[in-house]
């Protein structure tokens, strides 16, 4: 922004007052300041081009809501080209069957009911490595056991799931 333009003092005088308003009406600060950034933009073309005199305050807000008015429109236009519609028996490819939906929480259930009835280091050396994704040998640090327990541990754990979720096969 020029120094000592119009743009420039109504930058000065209404930053504030512009993003509350923006903040108000859009909800979201990182919204605000880029609608506000694009607002002051577009006065700073029409005052290169001579065109910002009068009435400039006005303008600025005037301006702001406009670009609201555009941003919430192609809000809705994104929001409705990424809808989907479940008619005509169709399904789309990259959602999940209800049926599969069911079958994996079930897994999942089975899977914690298996976990919780491991005795406490197994479960705890099985969820080190599967969940929080440590080595055999951070483990085996971490519990102060032989990485040929943690061997151990993990190959009982993975026999008892296997078996609890036989079903699920």
């Amino acid at each position: 922004m020029a120094h000592g333009g119009i743009v420039d003092s109504l930058h000065r005088s209404y930053a504030e007052p512009l993003q509350r308003f923006l903040r108000r009406v859009l909800d979201n600060e990182q919204d605000a300041a880029d609608t506000a950034q694009e607002a002051y933009l577009r006065l700073w073309r029409q005052e290169c081009q001579g065109r910002l005199r009068q009435k400039a305050r006005s303008y600025l807000f005037e301006t702001a809501a406009n670009l609201v008015r555009d941003r919430r429109r192609a809000d809705r236009v994104r929001a409705t080209a990424h809808h989907v519609t479940l008619e005509d028996g169709k399904h789309p490819a990259n959602l999940p069957l209800a049926d599969d939906v069911l079958h994996w929480r079930q897994k999942v259930n089975a899977m914690k009911e298996s976990l919780m009835v491991l005795p406490t280091l197994t479960r705890a050396v099985f969820l080190a490595y599967h969940v929080d994704q440590h080595s055999y040998q951070k483990i085996a640090a971490d519990f102060k056991v032989t990485t040929r327990t943690v061997e151990r541990h993990m190959s009982r754990a993975l026999a008892h799931c296997k078996m609890h979720l036989k079903d699920f096969e």
